[in-house]
């Protein structure tokens, strides 16, 4: 069977077919980060950021292009030093031509993306999204739904744990109540939503990188708020990979699809 070759602007046209840029954030870095779209991909691997150990892992598979969520340049580089880490590691995917993509929150706002996945993993009923823009058709970052049947609170957080893999959860609640059903999302750090997300209705939201003065802000919700970690969307890793397999057979790419098993964790936790 003859397979199709692919360069990297036909992946880059794919990825954003299903997750249009227009979706990011104006501050958010989406996109190309290292390449030129005229480069082959042949190997390619996906991965949730990149980190050093992630670079080592694309070498040794003889990767030529990383498919990431986290974008790995936001600031502007004032020099090439490679004692930066961050610089080094620039260095190492020039050094090597590697191309870099990043899906961010283009992919977090988007039709079977991040927020999707975060809810279908919880085994949430009835999905949608909590703050749609009726005019452009953004369904905004959060999404909700409810559990098949009423849930304890010890419940609720053991389905959480168990479902993001997690070693641990922080929560915030002014009072436990009986019953939990209905349930919100968003992967990364989503407490700059917390009024809509109460607005909604749920019972639950869950979200990453709760910090000190938004967790009072929580308990004053009455909601269950759970800081499951940023860490919940390396479920970027499985997804991403599913699609592009699923995309390689359809069209016949002649590519080989990676997905990292690169622990980027920075967490480590004492129990």
């Amino acid at each position: 069977m003859t397979r199709n070759k692919i360069s990297y602007g036909n992946l880059q046209a794919f990825l954003n077919e299903l997750y249009p840029q227009s979706l990011a954030e104006s501050w958010d870095k989406v996109g190309n980060h290292f390449g030129q779209a005229s480069d082959s991909v042949k190997k390619i691997l996906v991965a949730l950021e990149l980190r050093p150990q992630v670079i080592q892992e694309a070498i040794d598979l003889g990767i030529d292009t990383i498919v990431m969520h986290h974008p790995p340049i936001f600031h502007g580089i004032n020099r090439f030093d490679y004692a930066d880490p961050e610089v080094a590691m620039y260095a190492e995917l020039i050094k090597h031509d590697i191309k870099v993509f990043a899906l961010h929150t283009n992919l977090d706002v988007a039709p079977n993306g991040m927020n999707d996945w975060l809810a279908q993993a919880l085994d949430l009923e009835d999905i949608q999204a909590v703050t749609p823009d009726e005019v452009s058709g953004n369904p905004g970052l959060a999404r909700m739904g409810h559990f098949s049947q009423p849930l304890t609170r010890t419940q609720v957080l053991a389905k959480i744990k168990s479902a993001f893999k997690v070693d641990s959860l922080t929560y915030m609640e002014s009072q436990e109540k009986p019953a939990y059903q209905s349930l919100a999302v968003i992967g990364g750090a989503g407490g700059s939503e917390l009024e809509d997300i109460k607005a909604s209705g749920v019972d639950v939201f869950v979200t990453g990188d709760i910090s000190h003065h938004v967790g009072h802000q929580a308990l004053d919700t009455g909601m269950l708020v759970v800081d499951a970690s940023h860490y919940i969307e390396a479920i970027f890793i499985e997804k991403m990979t599913d699609i592009l397999e699923k995309a390689k057979i359809k069209k016949q790419w002649a590519v080989t699809i990676q997905a990292s098993k690169a622990n980027t964790n920075p967490f480590q936790y004492f129990n």
